[in-house]
C-alpha cells in the first residue's frame, strides 16, 4: 500500500546569513572600488590617446566613403566588455516598431545606475574621450550636458532599421547631432550571413540615397563612429540569424548644428482623364440619339471582360456601396475573372523589374520599361484601369465623383522591399481614392502563393503626427482594396517584407482623384457669386 503524503507547510528557504550578506557587500564594494580606480585609458583602447595610432584613426575617418567614418577594434578592455554585456542583458527593454524600424531598445542609459553601464557612460562622455574624438574627426563637440543620448538595442531575427540620415536637431536649434556611434557587443562568431550590417549609402546629385556603397559587418568589441550630416544615409540591414542577437550601445555626440538641405516635395503625378475605347474600325455609325446607349454597352462589355460576375450584379454593387459609405474603405475578394487574374499574374512573374527608390522613401520593383519583351496582358489591364468603364464601376461602388487617375504603376514586393510614411509625398495633402489590386506569385514548387502576416507587406494608413493606425490591408491574391483619403495628412506605407516571405507580392496601384466637399463648396460659392453678379453684367 503506497505511503500517504504527509500534510504540512512547505519548507521555507533560508535567507542569506548575516555573514553571507557582509561577504556580498564586501564583494560589491571591492568591484565598485575597482571600477572607480579605472582611468579612461584602462577602459577604452589606449591607442585613441597615443599620437601615432590616433593619426591612423584620423586618416581612416577622413578617407571613409561614402561619408567620413571609422571603426576601432578591441575598443574596450576585454573583461570590461564581457561584464558590460552581462549587465545589459539584465536591464529592461521595450519593443519599438513602425514603418522605419523594428527592434527592442532600452530607456536612455543616463537613467541606468548599474555599475558597468554607469562607468561606460561616464568614460564615453568624459572630457578626455571627447577631446580625443575631436582630434580624430576635426569636429568640435559640445561638453557633456543633460543632452546625453545613449541607448542599448537588441536586434533579433527579422529586425531592422531602414535608411535614414540621423540629422535631427534638438530643442536648441544651434545644437545638433555631429557624431553617431555604435558600440558592438554582438557574439564573437557573428558573420555577414547573420545580417545586421551597417549599410552606408552613396547619394546622387540631389542628395538622395541611391545605392549601398559600403557594408560594415558587426564585430565584437568594436566601436564605429561617423559624421552626421544630411548625406549620412545608413541603415541596419535585417538580422537573418535564427539564434544570435545583434546587441549594441549607440548614441550621439552633439555640437554646432550644420545647415540642413531643404527637403523637396515629390512631384504630384498628373491626373489623367478616364478614356473611352475608340469604336471598332468596321462599326456602322450610331443611329441618331443612340450614342449614349452604345457608349454604355461598350463600358458593360469591357467590364464583363475583366471583372468577376459578382461585381456586375446590382444587388452586390449596392451592398459594396453601403459598406464603403460606412467605412470609407472596402476589400473586394476575387475581383478579376479567374482567367484574367492568371493571365496577368503569369505576365507579372515573367516581367523584368528594376528597383525604385530613393531608399529613405521607398524600395520596391517597377516594370523595366526598356525591356524589349512585350507584356500584352499588363498593357491590357493597365488600359482597363484607365478606362471610363472602370471609372463607372468605381463610381457606382463608392458613390464618389471621380475626376481622373494618377500614379498608375505595377509594383513588386520581395524580401527587403518597403515604402515609408513621409511628409514629402504630395498625395498626403490631396483627397483621393487609393486603388490597389494585389497578386501573389507562385512558391518554389510552383504552387499558388499564400501570404502570412509575419512576412510583412501589409498597407497601413495613419494620420500624420499620430501613432494610432486608421486601417491596415493584408496582401491577398486577386484582392482589390479601395481606401478613401480626405485631404489633410493621411500617411500610408507598405510594411517591410522580411526574409521569411516565400513568394513575391505584386500590386497594380493608382490614386483616383475625387471631388471633395471643399472643392464642391468652392464651386457652389463661385456659382452663387456669378448669379449675384449677373444683373450687374447686363447693365
Amino acid at each position: 500500500m503506497p505511503n500517504k503524503k504527509k500534510k504540512g507547510t512547505k519548507k521555507q528557504k533560508k535567507g542569506p546569513t548575516e555573514e553571507e550578506l557582509k561577504e556580498r557587500e564586501a564583494q560589491i564594494a571591492e568591484a565598485q572600488a575597482w571600477l572607480d580606480s579605472l582611468e579612461v585609458e584602462q577602459v577604452v583602447s589606449e591607442k585613441l590617446f597615443q599620437e601615432q595610432p590616433a593619426e591612423g584613426f584620423k586618416d581612416q575617418f577622413n578617407a571613409g566613403t561614402p561619408f567620413r567614418h571609422c571603426r576601432i577594434d578591441q575598443f574596450l578592455d576585454e573583461a570590461f566588455a564581457d561584464k558590460l554585456l552581462d549587465e545589459l542583458t539584465g536591464i529592461e527593454y521595450f519593443k519599438k516598431s513602425n514603418d522605419l524600424y523594428s527592434f527592442v531598445q532600452s530607456n536612455d542609459l543616463k537613467s541606468v545606475t548599474t555599475p558597468l553601464v554607469s562607468k561606460f557612460r561616464d568614460v564615453l562622455y568624459s572630457d578626455k574621450l571627447r577631446e580625443a574624438l575631436q582630434r580624430v574627426t576635426g569636429i568640435a563637440l559640445s561638453p557633456l550636458s543633460e543632452d546625453v543620448s545613449m541607448f542599448a538595442a537588441v536586434y533579433q531575427n527579422g529586425d531592422r532599421l531602414l535608411c535614414h540620415d540621423d540629422d535631427i536637431q534638438g530643442e536648441d536649434k544651434d545644437q545638433g547631432r555631429r557624431i553617431a556611434y555604435i558600440m558592438y557587443l554582438t557574439p564573437k562568431d557573428w558573420t555577414e550571413k547573420d545580417g545586421g550590417c551597417l549599410d552606408l549609402f552613396g547619394t546622387d546629385e540631389q542628395g538622395n540615397p541611391h545605392t549601398i556603397a559600403k557594408s560594415l559587418v558587426p564585430k565584437w568589441n568594436s566601436f564605429t563612429f561617423f559624421e552626421v550630416s544630411d548625406k549620412s544615409y545608413h541603415q541596419v540591414a535585417e538580422v537573418t540569424s535564427l539564434d544570435k542577437n545583434r546587441i549594441t550601445v549607440g548614441g550621439w555626440f552633439h555640437g554646432q548644428a550644420l545647415p540642413r538641405r531643404t527637403n523637396t516635395i515629390d512631384t504630384l503625378p498628373p491626373c489623367l482623364p478616364f478614356t473611352n475605347d475608340p469604336p471598332p474600325p468596321a462599326a456602322a455609325p450610331p443611329a441618331a440619339g443612340g450614342g449614349g446607349d452604345e457608349k454604355e454597352q461598350v463600358c458593360e462589355n469591357k467590364t464583363a471582360d475583366w471583372l468577376s460576375s459578382d461585381y456586375r450584379k446590382k444587388h452586390i454593387i449596392k451592398k459594396v456601396n453601403k459598406r464603403f459609405c460606412e467605412d470609407s474603405s472596402i476589400e473586394l475578394t476575387s475581383f478579376l475573372r479567374t482567367d484574367k487574374y492568371s493571365e496577368v499574374l503569369q505576365a507579372l512573374e515573367s516581367a523584368e523589374w528594376v528597383n525604385k527608390g530613393p531608399a529613405h522613401k521607398r524600395s520596391y520593383g517597377v516594370l523595366n520599361t526598356s525591356s524589349s519583351e512585350s507584356q500584352q496582358a499588363l498593357l491590357k489591364i493597365q488600359s482597363f484601369f484607365q478606362s471610363q468603364a472602370f471609372a463607372d464601376s468605381l463610381a457606382e461602388m463608392t458613390g464618389l465623383e471621380l475626376q481622373g487617375i494618377s500614379g498608375l504603376e505595377f509594383r513588386r514586393f520581395c524580401p527587403g522591399n518597403y515604402t515609408l510614411a513621409h511628409d514629402f509625398d504630395p498625395e498626403n495633402r490631396e483627397s483621393g481614392l487609393d486603388v490597389v489590386l494585389s497578386f501573389l506569385g507562385k512558391d518554389a514548387k510552383k504552387r499558388e502563393g499564400r501570404w502570412q502576416e509575419s512576412y510583412g507587406g501589409a498597407m497601413h494608413f495613419l494620420m500624420e503626427g499620430q501613432d494610432e493606425e486608421l486601417l491596415s490591408v493584408d496582401p491577398a491574391a486577386n484582392n482589390m482594396a479601395m481606401v478613401y483619403r480626405s485631404a489633410g495628412g493621411v500617411l500610408r506605407f507598405v510594411r517591410y517584407v522580411n526574409n521569411t516571405a516565400k513568394v513575391s507580392m505584386y500590386q497594380l496601384a493608382a490614386v483616383v482623384r475625387t471631388v471633395d466637399d471643399s472643392e464642391e463648396d468652392e464651386q457652389d460659392s463661385q456659382d452663387d457669386d456669378e448669379e449675384m453678379e449677373e444683373p450687374e453684367a447686363k447693365k
